[in-house]
C-alpha cells in the first residue's frame, strides 16, 4: 500500500482505545477534519473504497464517496460539525462498486473537533455491499425503476437513484416517510397499499401494489411497487424493507383504452341485428353474439365448440373431415367477401342469409369471423315485387286486349265498311265519320291512361308534384275521399324519374291503405324540402292502426319501406294523437336530386 495511507493511520496513533475498538467492530470508519480533509480511514473501508488501486492517494473523503444527490455529503458534514447532531444518509463508492448507509457524528480528539463517519450494519444500517450487491445497485441505476430502502423504526426511506426526480414524484425521503407518501396516493387506490403493513407485521413476506401517485405538477401517475423484509426482529416484525418502484402509467393507460375498446365492441356485438360467429382453424365455433343465437334459435353459448357445418344441417352430427370444412369455408367466402347461404335453424326451418367473412389473427392463430344477415324478408319482398311485376304485365296485356285492342278492332271494322261504301260509289255519312273519330279519341284516351299507369311520373308532365296532384284528383273522383296536396318547397325540387316514381308510389299506397283499411274521409299529402332533406307525409283522419304502438306490416307496407330504402331514406308509420295514421318518408336531397 502506498506510503500516504500509513501516514494517515500513523497520525491517529493517539486515538482513544474506544475508537480502535470501533474500527474492529464496524464495517467502516473514517475521520475528517473541519474542511473534510481525511484524518483516518479504517482498513476495511480503505479496501472497500479501492484505496489500494488509487494513485496518488486522496486526501479528502468527498473524493471517495458519492451521496444520493449532488453536494449532499459536504452539506451534511458541515451541518454535523456545526450542530453536533448526527446525520444519516446513503453513499456510493466513486472508484469501486460500493453502497452503504453512513452515520455522521461530531466528536473531539486530541483537543480538536472532528467528524466521525461510521459505516455500520450492526445498528440496523445498510451494510457495505459485496460485489454482487453492487452489481444489483448498478442494474437498478440503469433500469427504469426506483430502488429504495426503508428503516421501519425511524420511518425513514432512502432512494438509491434519482427515479423519483425523473418522473416528477416527491420521493418523501428521510424520516416520517409513510404519512407523506400515503398523502400522495390516489384516494381510490389507498387500499392497494395495505399489504405493505402486512409485510411489516410479518403476515406476509412480499409486498406488491399498483396505485396512482400524485406528481409535483398535480397529475396522477400509475406505479408498481414491490418490496420484501430484509431484516426482522425475533418476533418476526420487519426492521427494514427493501424494494423497487417502477412506472406503469403507459401500460395502465393502454389497458384502460383496451378495456374501453372491448366494452364498445361488446356493446356493438350485443346490439347489432346481424349475427356474428368466430370460428377456429378446425371449423369449430368459439363465439356467437345474441343476434346469432336468436337467428338460429339457440341459447347463448350453446353452439360453442360445435362444427360450423351443423349450422347448415343439424341432422349432420358425424365427424367432419378437414377437407369438407375447407370446402365449406371456401363456399362461405366469395371473391367480394359476400355470399348468400341457406342456413338451418334449431327447429329445422331454413332461411337465407348474406354472409360477410374476414380473417383475423389472435395470439398468432388465424381465425375466421362471419357476419350473417337474415335476408328472408328481403327475399320474400323481392319475390312479391317480381310477382307484382308479373301481375302488372298480365293486367296490361288484358287491358290491351280487352280495351285498346277492342277499340282499334271496332275502328278497323268501321273503316272497312266505309271503304266498301266508297267502292260502291256511296258517299260516307257524317255520322259514320263522327263515330270513327269518337272511337279514335277514346283509343287515344285509353292509351294515355295506360301510359299513366306504366309511368305515373315523367318530367315532361311536371314531375312528382303534377303526378301527386293527379293522384289527389283521381282519388276524389274515383274513391270519393277528399285528398289535399300541400307543398312547402323551400328549395327547387329536381328529382330524377326513378326517385320521383318511388315517392309517388309510396303516396299512392298510403292513400289506398287509408281509404281501404282506415276508412278515412280526409287525407292530407304534404311534400316539403329543406336544405338537406325531402319529406313526404300522408296523414288521414281514419280509424288508425289496429294495434297501437305495434305495427305488424303487410307486404304493401314493406314495399313502402323498401322504396324508402332505395332512396337512402327512412319510413315511419305512426298513429296520430287526434286519430288516424301518419306515414312519413324522409330522404336526403343529395342522394335524390339530379345533377345540374
Amino acid at each position: 500500500m502506498d506510503a500516504q495511507l500509513p501516514k494517515l493511520r500513523q497520525s491517529s496513533a493517539g486515538l482513544p482505545r474506544a475508537f480502535e475498538l470501533l474500527e474492529d467492530i464496524a464495517d467502516g470508519v473514517a475521520l475528517t477534519g473541519p474542511g473534510g480533509e481525511l484524518r483516518f480511514l479504517s482498513k476495511r473501508l480503505a479496501h472497500s473504497l479501492g484505496i489500494d488501486a488509487i494513485s496518488p492517494k486522496p486526501t479528502s473523503l468527498f473524493t471517495l464517496l458519492r451521496g444520493i444527490s449532488t453536494d449532499i455529503l459536504p452539506t451534511l458534514h458541515d451541518r454535523a460539525y456545526a450542530t453536533g447532531a448526527a446525520e444519516h444518509t446513503a453513499v456510493r463508492g466513486v472508484f469501486r462498486e460500493f453502497l452503504a448507509r453512513v452515520v455522521i457524528r461530531v466528536s473531539a480528539f486530541d483537543g480538536e473537533r472532528c467528524v466521525i463517519w461510521t459505516f455500520d450494519a450492526a445498528h440496523g444500517q445498510v451494510p457495505i455491499l459485496t460485489t454482487g450487491h453492487a452489481c444489483l445497485e448498478l442494474a437498478a441505476k440503469r433500469a427504469d425503476f426506483g430502488f429504495w430502502d426503508m428503516v421501519i423504526a425511524t420511518d425513514e426511506v432512502t432512494w438509491w437513484n434519482d427515479w423519483c426526480d425523473q418522473y416528477d414524484i416527491d420521493a418523501c425521503a428521510g424520516r416520517d416517510h409513510s404519512a407523506r407518501w400515503d398523502a400522495g396516493v390516489h384516494p381510490d387506490d389507498v387500499g392497494q397499499t395495505g399489504t405493505f403493513y402486512e409485510v411489516v407485521s410479518g403476515e406476509r413476506e412480499l409486498y406488491e401494489a399498483e396505485f396512482r401517485v400524485r406528481t409535483r405538477s398535480g397529475s396522477w401517475r400509475w406505479v408498481l411497487s414491490r418490496g420484501m423484509a430484509t431484516m426482522r426482529d425475533p418476533s418476526g416484525r420487519a426492521l427494514r424493507i427493501t424494494g423497487i418502484t417502477m412506472d406503469i402509467d403507459a401500460r395502465k393507460r393502454a389497458e384502460k383504452a383496451l378495456r374501453e375498446s372491448e366494452a364498445r365492441l361488446a356493446m356493438i356485438l350485443q346490439t347489432m341485428s346481424e349475427g356474428v360467429v368466430l370460428i377456429d382453424a378446425d371449423g369449430r365455433v368459439e363465439f356467437t353474439n345474441p343476434a346469432f343465437d336468436r337467428m338460429f334459435g339457440h341459447e347463448p353459448g350453446a353452439v360453442n365448440g360445435k362444427v360450423v357445418m351443423e349450422l347448415l344441417d343439424l341432422r349432420h352430427h358425424a365427424k367432419v373431415s378437414s377437407r369438407a370444412i375447407d370446402r365449406l369455408l371456401a363456399r362461405f367466402s366469395a371473391t367480394d367477401g359476400k355470399r348468400t347461404v341457406t342456413f338451418r335453424r334449431r327447429n329445422g326451418t331454413e332461411f337465407p342469409g348474406d354472409v360477410l367473412s374476414g380473417t383475423i389473427e389472435v395470439a398468432g392463430i388465424k381465425k375466421t369471423v362471419y357476419v350473417i344477415r337474415d335476408v328472408i324478408e328481403r327475399k320474400l319482398l323481392e319475390k312479391e315485387i317480381t310477382e307484382i311485376a308479373h301481375r302488372e304485365r298480365r293486367r296490361i296485356g288484358g287491358d290491351l286486349h280487352d280495351g285498346l285492342g277492342q277499340e282499334l278492332t271496332g275502328i278497323s271494322l268501321l273503316l272497312r265498311s266505309l271503304a266498301r261504301r266508297i267502292e260502291s260509289n256511296q258517299l260516307p255519312q257524317r255520322s259514320d265519320l263522327d263515330e270513327i273519330i269518337a272511337l279514335v279519341n277514346h283509343a287515344i284516351q285509353t292509351t294515355r291512361s295506360m301510359a299513366m299507369g306504366l309511368s305515373p311520373v315523367t318530367l315532361e308532365r311536371g314531375g312528382v308534384v303534377s303526378a301527386l296532384s293527379s293522384l289527389a284528383a283521381w282519388t276524389r273522383s274515383t274513391l270519393g275521399c277528399e285528398v289535399r296536396l300541400r307543398r312547402a318547397l323551400r328549395h327547387k325540387l329536381t328529382l330524377d324519374e326513378a326517385n320521383a316514381t318511388h315517392l309517388y308510389l309510396i303516396a299512392q299506397e298510403a292513400i289506398l291503405n287509408a281509404v281501404k283499411h282506415g276508412r278515412a274521409r280526409l287525407i292530407l299529402v304534404t311534400l316539403s324540402t329543406t336544405h338537406d332533406v325531402i319529406s313526404l307525409a300522408i296523414s288521414d283522419d281514419g280509424i288508425g292502426l289496429r294495434s297501437p304502438g305495434r305495427l305488424n306490416p303487410g307486404m304493401g307496407l314493406k314495399i313502402m319501406e323498401y322504396r324508402a330504402g332505395m332512396m337512402g331514406g327512412s319510413l315511419s308509420i305512426k298513429k296520430r294523437n287526434g286519430g288516424g295514421t301518419r306515414v312519413h318518408c324522409v330522404c336526403p336531397r343529395s342522394a335524390l336530386e339530379r345533377s345540374g
